[in-house]
């Protein structure tokens, strides 16, 4: 019996090593499931003739007319604008984009690190940010 407990206390503990391990392919898998949803939240911005400023992503755009399509509080906007009355279009990064491009570098030099606070911290800052 003292033979099964010593067993199981062993089996049970991980080293630090593991444990990194473990975290590092949670967050690469995080990192692919953003990455696949990404394509959606691209922003473009169009600067109108008119002054107006209208961010969101270019559907089409057959050289007379760009359909755009826009958030605007719970309802999706899809404008068909003439290409005259665009003055320019301009592909921006999101804030998706920048979160994420945070979260690689904080991943990068998580990596270089080796080192459980680190990664508590990356962990921390990802929940800061619902990621």
């Amino acid at each position: 019996m003292g033979e099964r407990v010593i067993l199981r206390s062993i089996r049970g503990h991980t080293s630090k090593e593991e444990k990194m391990k473990r975290i590092a392919y949670f967050f690469g898998v995080i990192l692919w499931g953003f990455l696949f949803l990404a394509g959606s939240l691209f922003a473009d911005i169009l600067v109108l003739k008119d002054g107006r400023i209208l961010e969101g992503k270019v559907i089409s755009d057959d050289g007379k007319e760009v359909v755009f399509q826009m958030r605007k509080a719970n309802m999706l906007i899809k404008l068909h604008l003439k290409k005259k009355e665009i003055l320019k279009l301009q592909k921006s990064k999101s804030t998706y984009e920048r979160l994420m491009e945070n979260y690689e570098n904080k991943l990068k030099a998580a990596y270089k690190a080796s080192s459980v606070t680190v990664w508590d911290d990356l962990v921390k800052w990802c929940r800061k940010y619902q990621l």
